[in-house]
C-alpha cells in the first residue's frame, strides 16, 4: 500500500514528539521548500538530525513511540560513525535512513545519511 500525502497533523504531531525528546532536527525536503515557496504534495517528511549518538538514541525512540519502525535491519545509531554511513551509502546505496509508520496511513519519515553542513547555524 502507498503512503499518503504528508498533512498538516502529522508535520505538527511530529514536531512536537521530537522537541519533547530534545532532539536537534530540523525539516528539509519537500516540507522544508513548502515552507518558503508554494504549496506542494510530500510522501514524507525529511529531517536532518544531528548525527550524535544521544541525539540518535532519542530520534529512534521518539519515532517508534509513536509507531515508527526502521525500514532497514540496522540501527539508527550507525549514523553517529563515519565508517558506517560511507559503507552503508556506497555499498548498500542508502541515500536516507528511513522509518516507516506500521499501521495505515503507512507514513514515511527519512533521515539524511549525509551530514548537514554548518547543522547548528541551520538548527538555530
Amino acid at each position: 500500500m502507498s503512503p499518503e500525502p504528508i498533512d498538516v497533523a502529522t508535520v505538527y504531531a511530529v514536531e512536537r514528539v521530537l522537541r519533547e525528546s530534545d532532539l536537534e532536527h530540523t525539516f528539509v525536503g519537500g516540507l522544508a521548500l513548502s515552507a518558503w515557496g508554494g504549496p506542494r504534495a510530500t510522501f514524507d517528511l525529511d529531517l536532518a538530525v544531528w548525527l550524535a549518538p544521544d541525539n540518535l538514541k532519542r530520534l529512534g525512540a521518539a519515532l517508534e513511540a509513536m509507531g515508527f519502525a526502521p525500514k532497514a535491519p540496522v540501527a539508527v545509531t550507525g549514523l553517529a560513525n563515519s565508517q558506517t554511513r560511507r559503507e552503508w551509502t556506497q555499498r548498500k546505496g542508502m541515500k536516507v535512513f528511513a522509518f516507516e509508520e506500521l499501521r495505515p496511513p503507512f507514513r514515511l519519515v527519512d533521515v539524511m545519511v549525509k551530514p548537514l553542513r554548518n547543522f547548528h547555524q541551520v538548527y538555530r
